[in-house]
């Protein structure tokens, strides 16, 4: 792991009791981390107390995960990473990755701990798109706080380019419910559909 940016935030760490058996490490790893960023905000893990909220919002995009995941972490595009307790490698759990600009739940083919062992500091481009981060540092663009993402300010979804010109600082909280909106309006439309209009509640 990187160090992080910035000291943990307490919390109550007992809600990742029943986690603890199929994710090893976790608990531990909550303790020192809930709450920090790493690599200027291309990784954050999330406030223990925030926890059962990002799995919620989560579930709430992803209805077809309910009662399986836990979100435990983000990156600096405000995608999600949690622990799938329905995929399992010799009793480990594995993990996903909610990918809110592209609508999708990516299987990551790795423990909670070879996550972080591994995929993040020997694979940071495939984990946390590291190359694209500093294109937009480059640009001029701000890492963003832990309550911010760096989005699409148009929707891959309606035409929008995977670019750096079309990204933008928001909040992550907002970012996810408008995207969740447009996801669930769009995503049983054929490819190519032209979109004419989206109804934001």
């Amino acid at each position: 792991m990187y160090a992080p940016d910035n000291p943990p935030v307490p919390g109550d760490h007992r809600i990742l009791d029943a986690w603890e058996t199929g994710a090893r490490g976790l608990k531990d790893f909550m303790v020192r981390y809930s709450g920090c960023s790493f690599a200027g905000g291309m990784y954050r893990v999330h406030a223990v107390a925030d926890i059962p909220k990002w799995t919620r919002i989560c579930v709430e995009a992803f209805p077809r995960f309910a009662n399986r995941v836990l979100c435990f972490a983000s990156d600096w595009m405000g995608n999600q990473f949690a622990i799938d307790s329905k995929r399992a490698d010799k009793g480990e759990y594995q993990i996903l990755l909610f990918d809110i600009g592209t609508g999708e739940a990516l299987e990551v083919p790795a423990t909670f701990k070879k996550f972080h062992d591994e995929e993040l500091t020997q694979d940071p481009e495939a984990a946390l798109a590291a190359s694209f981060f500093q294109r937009w540092l480059s640009s001029g663009g701000a890492a963003p706080h832990r309550d911010q993402c760096i989005g699409y300010n148009v929707p891959l979804s309606l035409g929008g380019k995977d670019d750096v010109s079309n990204l933008e600082v928001t909040d992550m909280g907002v970012y996810w419910l408008l995207s969740a909106q447009i996801r669930s309006q769009t995503e049983r439309l054929p490819p190519g559909t032209r979109v004419t209009g989206i109804k934001i509640d």
